[in-house]
């Protein structure tokens, strides 16, 4: 019974396909730059990107401002991502999906230094 559903299911797709073929070039040259570096199974990681930009710029903002915390919630977040970059392999291309990885690196290391960098100056004042 479960395979006959998803033969009904391909059947409906290239069904709709075929008498919608004017709406879908439409809406890939459209809209087609969300998702066209990305493999067909990952369409929505530029909607996830656009997650992670906003906890990265906006919600660091205001945890705790000037503490330690920030620096760890942001090291915490670039990780987690990092992470999800590295299993999920979404870009087409085997170069993007490192050079994303490698800034996703490199902005944990860059909250790194700059936690080392805030705690260095707290140790010389002492």
């Amino acid at each position: 019974a479960r395979g006959m559903r998803h033969i009904k299911n391909a059947e409906i797709s290239r069904e709709y396909a075929e008498t919608h073929k004017d709406v879908i070039a439409y809406n890939q040259k459209t809209y087609g730059w969300i998702y066209r570096d990305y493999k067909q199974e990952w369409w929505f990681w530029e909607i996830l990107d656009i997650i992670k930009k906003f906890l990265l710029g906006a919600v660091v903002i205001f945890v705790d401002p000037g503490s330690d915390t920030q620096l760890y919630v942001a090291m915490f977040l670039s990780s987690l991502f990092l992470l999800f970059l590295a299993c999920a392999h979404p870009y087409s291309k085997r170069e993007d999906n490192m050079c994303a990885q490698l800034a996703h690196f490199s902005l944990g290391a860059v909250a790194t230094f700059g936690l080392a960098i805030k705690n260095e100056g707290c140790i010389r004042e002492k």
